[in-house]
């Protein structure tokens, strides 16, 4: 299965291979070629925006004088709404391999949204779409790209996001991408990045802080780590669960 990467050509590369997957279940149905046409044709308008954009970022003329952080975020958000749609498209056709591939598509187009200075507006399919990454990745230096972009992500987050009001949903993506930051810096034994993702998650979300590094600790152990990602961990877990004991 394709996953999308960090670039902008990523993007059209798995778009086209998660259509052609759907392509499988509609090509008798006249009235679903059709979307799927309108639907490629709307991408490939915002590949286009997207490619422009950076064009003339490097030109330093153009295009990007004219647009501002509102202009990028409302291009990201219509871009995310174009994934959205197509995800849920293959869900309703038990197509989960294409779902995967829409989703993560959502990843290079946050990263884009948020090096353009623009805020994102929802995170529903770039959580998925970092998790399907991250669970595919398992050499040091891909986890430390992927963290460092998750956190990016996490910055340019959009103001409703990060203020976080309804904490009665665990599965909300705000709570979700932190975790997943976690989880993905230790997976690097990278301390430092291991740090600034632990110090982002107790201050964004510090209800989970206490459960996160128990259940840390507990991988610790489980899975042997090195004495040093393991030092790191046990500091916010003694930090976060004073004086509770793990059972």
């Amino acid at each position: 299965m394709q996953i999308a990467n960090d670039t902008l050509d990523s993007i059209e590369a798995v778009f086209q291979s998660a259509l052609s997957d759907l392509q499988v279940c509609v090509e008798t149905e006249a009235e679903q070629n059709k979307d799927m046409e309108t639907i490629d044709t709307a991408l490939h308008q915002l590949l286009d925006i997207l490619y422009a954009t950076d064009k003339v970022a490097v030109s330093g003329k153009g295009l990007e004088q004219e647009l501002t952080a509102d202009d990028i975020t409302s291009i990201g958000d219509h871009g995310m709404k174009l994934i959205a749609e197509c995800a849920d498209w293959a869900t309703q056709l038990e197509r989960n391999e294409a779902r995967m591939q829409f989703e993560s598509i959502s990843y290079p187009l946050a990263l884009w949204v948020a090096r353009h200075g623009g805020k994102i507006e929802t995170l529903d399919t770039v959580v998925n779409g970092l998790a399907a990454i991250s669970n595919q990745s398992y050499d040091a230096d891909d986890l430390e790209v992927i963290t460092a972009h998750t956190g990016q992500i996490i910055h340019a987050a959009n103001a409703t996001l990060t203020q976080d009001r309804d904490r009665s949903n665990p599965q909300r993506p705000w709570r979700i991408l932190h975790l997943n930051y976690g989880i993905t810096a230790t997976r690097t034994h990278n301390t430092s990045l291991m740090e600034e993702s632990f110090e982002t998650l107790v201050h964004n979300i510090p209800d989970d802080a206490d459960d996160f590094f128990r259940e840390g600790m507990e991988q610790m152990e489980a899975l042997d780590y090195p004495i040093h990602v393991r030092a790191v961990m046990e500091k916010y877990f003694t930090q976060w669960s004073g004086s509770k004991t793990l059972h």
